[in-house]
């Protein structure tokens, strides 16, 4: 993961002398939030760069005696689940309770930054200094209990520019386990080798529609020209090998090929009786700069109903299809490291 944690003349951090967390939504991605909509966690002083839970001033208290908490953006009923959106976080019914899918993965991901972070200072030395780390989530679709959102990371410790990247998450909310990344390098990657939420595009479409697809598609094509490659390749899974002796770079631009490529993905509209789907291109550059493939795909049995009600907006919602009072929200989990760093409120 790229990660700036340096000041101005090349500093570095090197003690948290206070830590707070803030949890908000906004309308659109850099824009001030509005301040209706921000929910002040309690104070946070803990010993080490690790992340306290934070408590929240007002709770909806749910019938199994768990609480969702802050402003609903979406909630409805998918597969049997009850799925609930706010600007604290996207909560799902798990037995008689309901489960927080975002805060883990935020949370341990700030745990990895700040010890990252800890990391450089031991090695080279340096003064203490502020640093931000933020990650907001937004839901894209819902098809079923297949929910796919945006990921953004940002971090900024001082220097020249601050660090961003922009990766589509797809998950199945009935799987049990958390959403598990990856780490260092890695960090923004699906880890694939264990079990959890994550899902591929492969465990519902055929793998050759898939490949077709994607050998159709223009960046594609000129990629593995620039590549000096000829000719499709022979799986999905060689075809971000290609590219791997240049950290799964495409040839000719700042895109980038995961290997977890097939697990960005988020469902747009349906077209002649086929599902469009777009798979998301991180920029090495910046989060902005993030392109997305469009593939056109036969829709798979197991998803005609799910996607029949997205669309009509029974269950669930399509890119195309977002109501309107989701869309530009996001869910916005906030952290300070150093010595400016003030608790909320």
């Amino acid at each position: 993961m790229r990660r700036n944690v340096s000041e101005p003349g090349g500093k570095v951090l090197t003690k948290f002398p206070a830590l707070a967390l803030v949890v908000t939504c906004a309308a659109l991605l850099g824009h001030a939030c509005d301040s209706t909509l921000q929910q002040t966690p309690g104070p946070v002083t803990p010993k080490s760069p690790a992340l306290a839970e934070p408590t929240y001033p007002s709770q909806k208290q749910t019938e199994a005696g768990q609480s969702v908490t802050g402003r609903t953006i979406w909630s409805g009923i998918n597969g049997g689940l009850d799925i609930r959106w706010t600007t604290d976080d996207l909560f799902v019914q798990s037995g008689n309770g309901y489960e927080r899918i975002w805060a883990p993965l935020a949370k341990k991901a700030f745990e990895e930054f700040a010890a990252d972070v800890a990391s450089t200072n031991s090695a080279e030395g340096g003064t203490a200094n502020n640093c931000d780390y933020k990650r907001d989530f937004q839901i894209l679709s819902i098809v079923g209990t297949l929910i796919s959102f945006q990921d953004e990371e940002y971090s900024d410790c001082g220097g020249l520019h601050p660090s961003t990247y922009r990766r589509f998450t797809a998950v199945d909310v009935s799987r049990p386990g958390e959403i598990l990344y990856g780490q260092g390098e890695e960090a923004m990657d699906a880890d694939l080798k264990r079990s959890s939420k994550i899902v591929k595009l492969t465990d519902y479409f055929n793998e050759q529609h898939i490949l077709n697809a994607l050998s159709a598609d223009r960046v594609i094509q000129q990629a593995l020209t620039e590549a000096g490659v000829s000719g499709p390749p022979p799986s999905l899974e060689a075809l971000p090998e290609l590219f791997a002796k240049n950290n799964y770079i495409l040839s000719g631009t700042e895109l980038e090929l995961r290997p977890d490529f097939l697990t960005r993905f988020a469902f747009h509209h349906i077209e002649d009786g086929k599902v469009a789907v777009r798979i998301n291109l991180p920029s090495l550059g910046a989060a902005y700069r993030a392109q997305q493939i469009g593939l056109l795909l036969p829709i798979p049995p197991s998803l005609q109903q799910p996607l029949a009600m997205a669309v009509t907006g029974r269950g669930g919602f399509l890119i195309r299809e977002m109501p309107r009072s989701a869309r530009n929200q996001f869910t916005r989990f906030g952290f300070k490291i150093g010595e400016g760093a003030k608790h909320p409120g």
